[in-house]
């Protein structure tokens, strides 16, 4: 059987680059500087293909400009980072977090109402952690998705946020068993102040990295953000007094978060 020296070319030149996609190599981005002569002359020429009636194309001559001088290839602008894929990581480790929260969660020894009460401190503070991790799923869908490019900066505010998330399920195993104790209360609070802030610095960095997009006219001074990290550090130093107040605390800033961030959502609705 006898192969054209297009297709021969093509074949090794999949086998010799492993980090090359072949619809990148059917589309000539062959990974040798030049054109797709250049590159089929090189393999032809080091891989002795004339052997097998293969034919070397003539390289293209490069276009002079007006003055006499060669013109040089314009390299491409690298292509700006999107958002998407922090948003799915974001995703997948909110989601996870939630799972590891669910499995804490324990079944009544019997089936009476005395063991059902037993386990009620573990299924409310579940359930408000349950609903804090889905705030912060919300409130970050919307804000994604309302920017239009990310940068490394965005990228490690993000991280930072789910890494103090990744903490509320430790935090709220905790509270559960020792939700009399001002300590655990305390450290709970913690945990959320760390997220509010991380949370705060993601958009600062998203502002950061789109000047003039919607994003810092939507949010503007952010008043509910500060008043909510001032809650947090209020309800921590109150746990010493009574531990049900910084819960209760908690609970507030949640509420008031349960609505998504109407801001967010009427930028993203504005035509550009």
């Amino acid at each position: 059987m006898t192969l054209s020296c297009p297709l021969l070319v093509v074949l090794v030149t999949v086998s010799l680059s492993p980090y090359q996609s072949s619809g990148a190599i059917l589309r000539g981005q062959l990974p040798y500087p030049g054109t797709w002569a250049s590159a089929s002359q090189r393999l032809t020429r080091r891989l002795g293909l004339r052997r097998y009636g293969c034919r070397v194309p003539l390289e293209t001559p490069p276009e002079a400009t007006g003055d006499g001088r060669v013109a040089q290839p314009v390299a491409e602008a690298a292509p700006e980072l999107a958002p998407h894929r922090l948003e799915a990581f974001s995703d997948g480790v909110m989601a996870v977090i939630i799972t590891i929260m669910a499995f804490e969660i324990k079944a009544p020894a019997t089936s009476g109402f005395k063991d059902l009460r037993h386990q009620m401190p573990a299924l409310l503070v579940y359930a408000l952690s349950f609903v804090i991790i889905g705030i912060y799923w919300n409130n970050h869908h919307h804000l994604l998705r309302s920017t239009p490019r990310i940068d490394g900066a965005v990228m490690w505010s993000n991280l930072a946020l789910l890494f103090w998330l990744s903490l509320v399920p430790v935090e709220t195993e905790w509270v559960a068993n020792q939700y009399r104790h001002p300590l655990p209360a305390a450290s709970y609070g913690v945990a959320l102040l760390g997220a509010a802030i991380a949370y705060f610095v993601l958009v600062k960095m998203i502002i950061r990295a789109n000047p003039g997009s919607h994003v810092a006219e939507a949010i503007g001074t952010d008043f509910k953000g500060a008043a909510s990290a001032f809650v947090y550090l209020a309800a921590i130093g109150l746990a010493a007094l009574a531990p049900w107040i910084s819960y209760s605390l908690y609970a507030l800033v949640a509420v008031s978060w349960f609505v998504p961030d109407r801001r967010l959502v009427r930028t993203k609705e504005q035509p550009a």
